[in-house]
């Protein structure tokens, strides 16, 4: 360009920078050739000025990552369309600057616009391809901008770094380096990878460039360019579809933002262009390589399948490829070409059809959906165009007899859908389109439709597919001309595609829905299919069935009445019975592995388990018809005759139904567990013979049926033993009749290769706990097993010969065989544990014969032959005692390793062991002395187990050998030395593991003999003073040996706990030792006794104190332990069990313990001879205890006593009593306290006050008060403490007399044991409960045992360990803890009501001080079901064992019934108070005594308790004074004691003050309902306790709460009690319920039940008094017989006929002549009662329940809680004769109104008919006759209130055909003008607030919570929106909605919408112009403060917590948000409704 130009155009270049902002991009052409055309410069020069110009002018336009606005897009557009208009006028020699244009202007341009700017980008590329396809430049951007494309496209996933990549090698290497060398000033911006597009760019502009190539090419090539240049483009199109293909197949696979590029960009072009070309030619380096059609698509199906297999992302892409492709290759007709490609032809493709359509994700299953209606060319968008729609409908459709409305309607809408059109189709034959359509409709219903849709069409249409199916394969063969006819051609696939439907149906979100689903697919009759139900697919019938079986909304009838099953089960066990019915024996057992292993992989229900098990039992079962029908009858006998099947596939089928019969443990219920175990062992038993899998397994399978079901008297034996002995059934082969034989043998067979050695011989064998214990597992599930399998005697005599043999050369065995005696150990221990079991069921069965009725089954177990059985058991014990002698001997060797323990140094452990700290099962010891350890501990539990056994059946000299070799085990043990070092600790913890089932048998055995071995050892350990108890020695002993152990610390923490355990059980069986022996009737000589009192109390403390830290395991034989000590102290009372040892005894024990922890403590041994005896006091007896000891008697040294006993300051603290520092101690510390609890305080008078008893010592003893040296001395005053000891000072004026001996001894025994027996209880009760707290779960057993050792008989009868002093004593303390625990533990409640019920019954006495725990029980339930109760019983023989040791309940009946209900708690306490009401009404008889006194004083305080509560007053329990005795016990108690009390707990609950029993205003089945029926049903059994004494009190009771509000539930059991109250009381009756009967003011409802009391009185009263009683009752009840209440009336006609009946005999018609006025008048009432029909027909709606209702029994336990005439769920409620007769009239009353309805109907058209009537000649009324309602129906009552002289004029008037009738029409005409003219006005007021709403629609519909509802309903109407949808109308009726709303939902419109119809809502408003938005935080939200939001809006809000779900959310045109400036996430909705509708409502207004 010249000099002249540039300065002529610079001036223009100047001027259009400014027009270009200013000038419509349209008119930009016009002004370039304005301007060329005045100027006369050349396009090239205005061209290349204007490019070189162009970075300065988009400089000021475009801004870095700024998006452009309108106006500067403009700008933009104008400057490159003046570019693209200068590139035209170049003509065909425009290469060069094209090229400068795309370098320099077009690439440069499309990377600085933003990437949002798509607009923009899509108005250049149009400008620069015009002027691509004008001057055909296609070779241009293909050498230019096509490779800068790809290459970009190359660098995003670094495909030209790989140098074996030649995917752009044609395009790109070759293209841009010419361009390079031409331009090199672009050379490095090219190269550099920051020059390239983004990805979304560059597939953009190829995709851009590409389609506009096609288009030209469909164009008729008319240019003269084109002619010129040759039509380039089909060039163009074929190379870059190359490179794109390439491109697409790689990338596909590439990340997420790649495929969506060439899903978005690349696919959609490269289809369009394969549709119109079936292949492209391409050179490439001078080679022709063709690009087809079928190649590309079958790559593009292979990275789909790939993609199928990535993730979910991966998939959804990979489906969206295929939507493409479907949308471009739709199905024809016939297809041209053989071998194109068609993706439906492949089976995957159909396969991932199918698994999307059943995928989790909605949005995956619509997009299969979707897929599926493309693939089959089904339009979706009109059902009714649809090929469904051309089947033709009969002409008259008739209503289906038997459906309801909702029926109806649902079957009219589905017809409208299409769906009733083939149901009720005419055609016998639909074609595949049709069956497509209608799975997809099916399918859909399903997963957008309502209910009631799939309700209507669902069965007719499933069974009319699988009919028409089955019938004609023809399923998809009408379709594109079988491509894919082998979907649903054949029978597999049909239920291939009608599974998916199953599959979804089982899993709607709709229960509803599901159940129809269910029912559907068990309703089908799959018999009359043939053989077409083995094509299920059998991964539907393991997965998605199972899992809908395991749905709890299918079973709502499981459980009912202990039935465990339910309709579902029934026909799933149909349908599996069926289903395996064609399957041929390997395929059976194959099937039933797979089925049983679904309860490996998920979690059962108890429905669901129960279905499983009996589906399985089904699919094994064989029918005997099944070889007649079935396929495969061939191939099963084929296979059943030679045995082909492996032997693998049964025992994988054992081990899994082993794991379904360990997986209805956790289900707990008996009888639910034995319906699983039954329906398992039935399946085993079916497909599996016994010979035909390893021993193992078929012991291992058998031992997890639990041992109830299997042991004597279960009820599975017998078919276990038929299973063992041979199945016998038809299916079996030759040898199953053999596999009684076989098993025997394996089992006669297993001890011989269970002992045998399978090691090497010079190997060292070592075995630990583990291996012990496994052994152990192996050998018992033999010999249960094998007792099972042998029913004759000869079976064992394989067995005894291998124990004789083994057992009498056990000591001969060889080192190397060491580990077999303890194999041979092991089975004998197992055979002894079996026989035992054997021997305990046995007895509990006896020769019973036990029906299953319990179990709801017809067979009955076998007879028990005890004489067989007794014989094996002798036969037994014979084989034993051969080789005990022998088993001794082996014993006796094997225990060298526990006196060996001193020499044993410690050694270095296994890593094992040292990792883990020891523990029950790691032993801190060496493998070698492991081994030999526990040979010797099985050795001596052997001995102990076959001695224990033996004895029960013979007397033998071997077993008193074995009694003296244990007894002297045991001494050696308890003697034996302590040790220091790790090694011996744990040997001696070895020796007490044997110990215990030593001590265990020794007890069990007890007889004279082990008496003489007792004292003939018993030398062995201590010296022994004459007469001192027989074990005292041996339990001293015991506990010094085994405390030195724990005390020595050497054992870890762990194995400290073992040693506790094995502590505290052989301290239990020394404990049990006294109970045995006078419980076997042994005689005890009188002067010997085996515990004394001071070795009880030593054990007792050392129990007590280790209570606190027990583990769970000790926490039983602990308490056990306390439980046996408690009776013995008992015992030490009454008889020489326990002896007192006073005097030297009790000296030398106290001494002789003193030693024993000193040299125990000290490791030093003592010398007494060096001794001195120092005497503290007054000792009597010191020179014979200097005699017997051996010492001297020394003198005590003040200081060092001073020093060790701090005497001085006990003495000074009794003696400075003013002091100050022992002011400073009282007020710290508080007082002196005596025994644990009991407060002994200052003004307390030891004399005259009451503290040890119920009266005080001075009335007790009042001799000697009489000469007591100071009777006003408090208790604190004479309490002293000497060395720790109490003793009291108590001194007298003169000596005690010989007469006044025994008074001193009671006096001494009372003072002393009161302070001692309370502080051992408090201490006790304190240490028990801590520990009751601290286990972790609430085991039965524990807990029982914790009620019988704590509340033990013997202490409760003590009524100072009640209450002492008005405070709760340690039983009443523990009492109160246990039941407030109750109340989260339904069975520590229940336990606790069965013990406490039975103690209070024994001691009445001492029920006074438990009135709030009594009420507790009462008023309060528990937990309905305890499923773990049951099964532990069953179960666990310790929690039997400690229940059955608990205080029996006086009623074992209802005990049994309610023990394991809520009920439990009142039936106990109702049950006490029925049984003590007996015991009360023995006073006054010979047979009194003082428990009947004391049970009649509880029962009234109990009684006044109730009635107070139940009228809201304030019953005191102790009354106010005793609270402030409380209050100052407090106050003057030490800390310590204050804290173990609890006394502000116990304050608190004194006061007792139940205001809801006096409620009025509650609501049905509330928790107060609940307590007031409670309450009323205990009074109703305490009415018995009614007495003279307290009858006005309970009268005023009784009638205040019967003339207050209370539900008939309630009323009736007041009813009951009062009636009761008059039948005891006659003369209250006219004193007192006569006047309430003439009061006729009173209310209905009381008055109903005065008539109802009155009637039952005349009815149930004695004939002494019943005709009284009618003379009184009657005349007064006879007036309300015209009541105007309907319910009084009604109810007083019932019961009035009741009494006349009874007492009024039918005369006949002489006898009523002569009758009196007042008689004949009642008869004449008795006729009308009996003849009136309403009142027979009330009568029978009665029938049956006034005969039943027996007062007398309504007030008994049986008759409250069984004794009624249906089965009742609440609280044992029956329905009252008051609720009854209601009911009864207010259907009456219902059907009287629609009977009136209907006459009103009838008289208005009658009297209106003008053919009826008498017409007037006035018109007005001829016009009013003539305009008659269309719709009569529609007429509604109005009440027209008349003048005076109007009624008049009516009286003397008749109704019909006068006059008069047209003027009393004409006014009603004239009022129905006037409220027409109201509704008018009303309507116009309407329509002008409607026209002031707001276009504005708010949908909540997605919200369920009431006050976010209501808030957005009154805030739609402040704002006067136009609508607010919700989910569910009926919440309009709702109080709270209504409380907030303020009427709101009057004045807003409220559409109901559910929330499966929001989208179709949202849809429909969008078409109807509205705009729909959602408040949700997303990330294209817009702020609310941006958004403009338009005039016709609705709003969708999200749910609660969730938000807006995402398929509604891709409904929406926008989102928008609250800007929040705080930390929290979101507002609460209504807020943000309420927010975004008053930013509307502002828009709106300022518009």
């Amino acid at each position: 360009m010249s000099t002249t130009e540039s300065d002529s155009v610079d001036p223009v270049i100047a001027s259009l920078s400014t027009s270009f902002g200013q000038v419509p991009p349209a008119a930009i052409p016009a002004m370039l050739d304005c301007i060329l055309a005045s100027t006369g410069l050349s396009p090239p020069s205005l061209y290349a000025s204007l490019l070189d110009a162009f970075p300065n002018l988009i400089k000021d336009v475009i801004k870095e990552d700024e998006k452009l606005g309108s106006d500067r897009c403009n700008h933009l557009t104008s400057l490159v369309g003046a570019l693209c208009h200068l590139l035209k006028k170049f003509g065909a020699n425009n290469n060069n600057a094209l090229q400068s244009f795309i370098w320099r202007s077009f690439i440069p341009l499309l990377r600085m616009v933003h990437a949002s700017d798509r607009e923009m980008r899509n108005q250049i590329a149009e400008l620069f391809v015009d002027v691509v396809v004008e001057t055909n430049s296609w070779a241009v951007v293909e050498a230019t901008l096509v490779p800068f494309s790809l290459r970009s496209v190359g660098l995003s996933v670094g495909v030209l770094q790989r140098k074996d990549s030649d995917v752009l090698e044609c395009s790109v290497f070759q293209g841009l380096t010419d361009q390079v060398n031409d331009l090199g000033m672009v050379k490095e911006q090219m190269l550099s990878p920051g020059g390239s597009f983004p990805l979304s760019i560059s597939c953009h502009i190829l995709n851009f460039m590409l389609d506009a190539a096609l288009q030209s090419l469909q164009a008729t090539p008319t240019s003269e360019l084109m002619v010129a240049n040759g039509c380039y483009a089909e060039k163009f199109v074929g190379n870059l579809i190359w490179d794109l293909c390439n491109v697409t197949e790689k990338l596909l696979l590439q990340s997420l933002e790649h495929r969506s590029c060439m899903i978005g960009f690349f696919l959609p072009v490269i289809f369009k262009a394969l549709v119109f070309h079936r292949s492209f030619d391409i050179s490439i380096h001078g080679q022709t390589c063709t690009l087809s059609r079928k190649s590309f698509l079958m790559k593009i199906w292979n990275c789909c399948r790939a993609l199928f297999s990535l993730g979910p992302l991966e998939r959804r892409d990979a489906y969206n490829v295929l939507s493409l492709y479907l949308s471009f290759f739709p199905c024809t007709e016939e297809s041209e070409d053989a071998e194109e490609f068609d993706i439906r032809a492949e089976k995957e493709f159909w396969d991932e059809i199918k698994r999307g359509l059943v995928d989790k994700e909605g949005l995956v299953r619509k997009q299969s959906l979707q897929i599926l209606k493309n693939a089959l060319h089904i339009n979706v968008g009109s059902p009714s165009s649809s090929g469904v729609s051309e089947i033709k409908l009969c002409e008259r459709e008739s209503i289906p007899r038997g459906m309801t409305k909702r029926e109806q309607w649902a079957d009219k809408e589905a017809k409208s859908m299409g769906v009733g059109k083939i149901c009720n189709s005419d055609d016998l034959y639909l074609n595949s389109h049709q069956q497509w359509e209608a799975f997809i409709l099916l399918y859909e219903m399903l997963e957008e439709y309502g209910t009631h849709l799939v309700e209507a069409a669902w069965n007719h249409q499933v069974s009319l597919l699988l009919q028409f199916s089955i019938s004609h394969v023809n399923f998809a063969s009408l379709v594109n001309g079988g491509v894919h006819q082998n979907q649903i051609q054949t029978s597999s696939e049909i239920f291939n595609w009608l599974s998916i439907l199953w599959e979804r149906g089982f899993c709607h979100d709709n229960p509803q829905v599901r159940c129809l689903i269910m029912q559907s697919f068990l309703g089908i009759e799959w018999k009359s299919y043939g053989n077409y139900a083995k094509s299920v697919p059998e991964t539907f019938v393991l997965g998605p069935f199972i899992q809908g079986l395991n749905d709890p909304v299918h079973h709502k009838d499981f459980g009912v009445k202990g039935i465990y099953s339910s309709r579902t089960i029934e026909g799933a066990s149909l349908f599996f019975q069926q289903y395996t019915s064609c399957l041929n024996e390997r395929k059976r057992i194959a099937f039933l592995s797979n089925l049983a292993s679904v309860a490996k992989q998920q979690s059962f229900c108890r429905a669901g388990l129960m279905g499983l098990a009996e589906c399985i039992a089904s699919a094994a079962r064989r029918l005997d018809s099944e070889a007649e029908w079935g396929e495969d009858a061939f191939l099963v006998k084929l296979e059943i005759a030679s045995e082909s099947f492996p032997q693998h596939d049964k025992t994988t089928l054992l081990d899994v139904l082993r794991f379904v019969i360990e997986s209805s443990k956790q289900h707990f219920n008996p009888n639910y567990r034995f319906r699983v175990c039954e329906k398992v062992l039935e399946a085993a038993a079916s497909v599996v013979c016994t010979f035909e899998v390893p021993l193992q397994i078929l012991l291992h399978f058998i031992s997890t049926l639990p041992r109830e079901f299997t042991d004597y008297g279960g009820f599975l034996r017998v078919k276990v033993q038929e299973w063992l002995s041979g199945c016998g059934k038809k299916h079996c082969c030759a040898n199953c009749c053999n596999t009684e034989e076989k098993l025997l043998k394996s089992l006669h067979d297993f001890p011989k290769r269970f002992t045998s050695c399978h090691y090497q011989v010079d190997a060292v064998l070592t075995y630990d706990d583990e291996d012990l214990e496994a052994w152990e597992f192996q050998a018992k599930r033999w010999a249960r097993v094998l007792f099972l399998a042998s029913k004759e005697k000869h079976h064992f005599i394989s067995l005894f010969t291998f124990i004789q043999n083994y057992g009498t050369n056990i000591c001969k065995q060889k080192k190397d065989m060491e580990w077999i005696p303890v194999k041979f150990l092991i089975i004998t221990l197992s055979l002894v544990l079996e026989l035992q079991i054997m021997q305990e069921r046995a007895a509990e069965c006896g020769t019973k014969v036990r029906s299953k009725s319990e179990f709801s089954m017809l067979e009955t177990v076998v007879r028990l032959n005890n004489g067989e059985v007794a014989i094996l058991f002798e036969k037994f014990a014979k084989t034993f005692l051969h080789i005990l002698e022998e088993l001794i001997s082996f014993a006796n060797m094997s225990c060298s390793i526990f006196s060996s323990s001193i020499m044993m140094e410690d050694v270095t452990l296994p890593s094992s062991v040292r990792g883990k700290l020891g523990g029950p099962s790691q032993r801190r010891l060496s493998s070698s002395t492991t081994t030999a350890v526990l040979q010797a501990v099985t050795a001596m539990k052997s001995v102990a187990a076959i001695s224990s056994w033996c004895a029960k059946f013979k007397s033998d000299v071997v077993l008193n050998f074995a009694f003296s070799f244990l007894w002297e085990f045991f001494l050696k043990t308890i003697s034996s030395p302590s040790c220091d070092l790790e090694t011996g600790a744990e040997i001696c913890l070895a020796a007490y593991e044997g110990l215990a089932p030593v001590l265990k048998a020794l007890v069990s055995m007890f007889s004279p003999q082990l008496l003489d071995t007792i004292r003939e050892n018993d030398k062995f350990l201590l010296p022994k003073v004459e007469g001192t108890p027989l074990l005292d020695s041996l339990v001293l002993s015991f506990l010094q040996n085994i405390n030195n152990f724990l005390t020595i610390g050497v054992l870890a923490r762990t194995r400290r706990a073992v040693l506790m355990n094995w502590k505290w059980l052989c301290l239990e069986s020394l404990l049990k030792i006294p109970s045995y022996a006078y419980e076997d009737g042994f005689n005890v000589e009188d002067s010997i006794s085996f515990f004394s009192d001071a070795t009880l109390r030593l054990i007792f403390t050392d129990l007590v104190e280790s209570l606190e830290n027990a583990g769970e395991v000790s926490v039983l034989p602990m308490l056990r332990s306390v439980r046996l000590a408690l009776g013995l102290f008992s015992r030490g009372k009454f008889g020489s069990v326990v002896s007192s040892c006073n005097g030297v005894d009790v000296q030398i024990l106290i001494l002789r313990m003193i030693l024993i922890w000193f040299e125990a403590m000290s490791g030093l041994k003592l010398n007494l001879s060096k001794l001195e005896l120092v005497p503290v006091g007054v000792v009597h007896n010191i020179d014979l205890l200097l005699n017997v000891l051996g010492c001297k008697q020394g003198i005590r040294k003040i200081r060092l006593f001073n020093e060790a006993l701090l005497g001085k300051w006990l003495w000074r603290f009794g003696i400075e009593k003013v002091a100050l520092w022992r002011q400073v101690i009282e007020m710290k510390y508080g007082c002196v306290c005596g025994g644990g609890g009991v407060v002994y305080r200052i003004w307390v008078k030891f004399w005259q006050d009451r503290w040890c008893g119920e009266t005080s010592l001075a009335v007790n003893y009042p001799n000697l008060f009489g000469f007591c040296r100071n009777k006003d001395a408090s208790v604190v005053e004479l309490m002293k403490f000497s060395n720790g000891v109490l003793f009291w000072d108590v001194s007298f004026f003169r000596g005690v007399h010989a007469r006044e001996l025994e008074a001193l001894l009671g006096f001494m025994e009372t003072i002393y044991d009161s302070s001692i027996r309370g502080l051992m209880m408090w201490h006790l009760v304190r240490a028990s409960w801590i520990l009751h707290v601290s286990c972790n779960k609430r085991r039965v057993a524990p807990i029982a045992a914790l009620l019988s050792s704590i509340l033990h008989s013997s202490v409760f009868s003590d009524e100072n360990m009640h209450v002492a002093e008005n405070a709760p004593g340690p039983l009443k303390w523990f009492v109160e803890k246990v039941l407030e625990e109750g109340k989260k533990s339904p069975r520590t409640i229940r336990l606790a009501a069965l013990h406490l019920t039975g103690l209070w019954f024994l001691n009445p006495k001492t029920i006074k001080y438990y009135m709030k725990e009594l009420k507790l029980l009462s008023l309060y339930g528990s937990v309905a079901f305890d499923e773990d109760f049951e099964a532990e019983l069953a179960d666990n023989f310790d929690a039997r064992t400690e229940v059955s040791l608990l205080a029996k309940n006086p009623d074992s009946e209802l005990t049994e019934a309610f023990i394991n209900t809520e009920l439990y708690g009142r039936v106990s306490v109702a049950v006490l108070f029925h049984k003590l009401a007996d015991l009360a009404d023995m006073m006054g008889s010979a047979n009194e005594t003082e428990d009947c006194l004391s049970a009649l004083e509880s029962g009234k305080l109990f009684l006044l308790e109730l009635l107070d509560s139940a009228n809201g007053g304030v019953h005191t329990c102790v009354g106010s004074l005793a609270i402030m005795r409380v209050v100052r016990v407090r106050q003057a108690m030490p800390r310590s004691v204050a804290r173990l009390a609890d006394w502000d707990s116990v304050i608190g609950t004194l006061v007792v003050n139940d205001k809801d029993l006096s409620k009025e205003l509650y609501k049905k089945y509330s928790a107060i309902h609940r307590r007031k029926i409670r309450a009323w049903q205990m009074i109703c059994v305490l009415s018995r306790f009614a007495r003279q004494d307290s009858l006005g009190q309970v009268a005023q009771s009784l009638h205040t709460s019967l003339y207050r509000n209370n539900l008939p539930a309630v009323r009736q059991y007041l009813e009951t009690f009062a009636i009761n109250i008059y039948l005891k009381f006659p003369p209250l009756v006219g004193e007192n319920l006569v006047p309430k009967l003439r009061d006729y003011d009173m209310r209905p409802q009381a008055l109903s039940s005065y008539v109802f009391i009155a009637a039952n009185v005349i009815l149930h009263a004695s004939e002494a008094v019943q005709y009284r009683h009618l003379d009184e009752l009657l005349p007064p009840i006879v007036p309300l017989l015209t009541s105007h209440h309907h319910s009084l009336r009604g109810f007083t006609q019932l019961l009035v006929y009741q009494v006349l009946c009874k007492l009024f005999p039918t005369l006949g018609s002489r006898a009523s002549q002569t009758m009196p006025l007042e008689k004949r008048c009642f008869e004449d009432l008795k006729l009308y009662l009996a003849n009136n029909s309403d009142c027979r027909r009330l009568r029978a709606s009665m029938e049956g329940y006034l005969d039943a209702y027996d007062p007398k029994i309504s007030v008994t336990p049986a008759g409250i809680f069984i004794n009624r005439v249906e089965e009742l769920e609440f609280e044992c409620v029956p329905i009252s004769l008051l609720e009854q007769v209601l009911t009864f009239l207010n259907d009456v009353r219902e059907d009287l109104r629609c009977s009136m309805a209907r006459d009103v109907v009838t008289i208005k058209n009658e009297s209106l008919d003008p053919h009826r009537m008498d017409l007037s000649s006035n018109a007005k009324g001829e016009n009013l006759l003539i305009q008659q309602p269309k719709d009569t129906c529609l007429d509604f009552q109005k009440k027209v209130t008349l003048s005076k002289h109007e009624k008049n004029e009516t009286s003397v008037s008749s109704f019909f055909g006068n006059k008069e009738i047209y003027e009393q029409l004409v006014e009603m005409e004239k009022d129905d003008q006037l409220l027409d003219q109201l509704l008018q006005s009303r309507s116009l007021a309407m329509e002008r607030v409607k026209a002031s709403q707001q276009t504005f629609i708010l949908v909540a519909s997605l919200l369920d919570r009431i006050p976010n509802l209501a808030g957005l309903a009154r805030t739609c109407e402040v704002f006067k929106a136009s609508g607010l949808a919700i989910a569910d109308a009926n919440i309009l009726s709702d109080k709270q909605f209504q409380l907030i709303s303020v009427t709101a939902e009057k004045w807003v419109p409220i559409i109901e919408v559910p929330v499966n119809s929001v989208k179709v809502f949202l849809e429909k408003k969008k078409r109807e112009g509205f705009s729909i938005l959602g408040l949700e935080q997303t990330a294209n939200s817009i702020p609310l403060d941006q958004y403009v939001f338009p005039t016709k809006t609705v709003l969708v809000l999200g749910r609660e917590k969730e938000g807006i779900p995402v398929d509604i959310i891709h409904i929406l045109d926008a989102c928008i948000e609250i800007p929040q400036l705080g930390v929290v996430r979101s507002l609460n909705v209504h807020v943000s409704g309420a927010i975004a509708l008053w930013e509307y409502t502002r828009q709106q207004r300022s518009q």
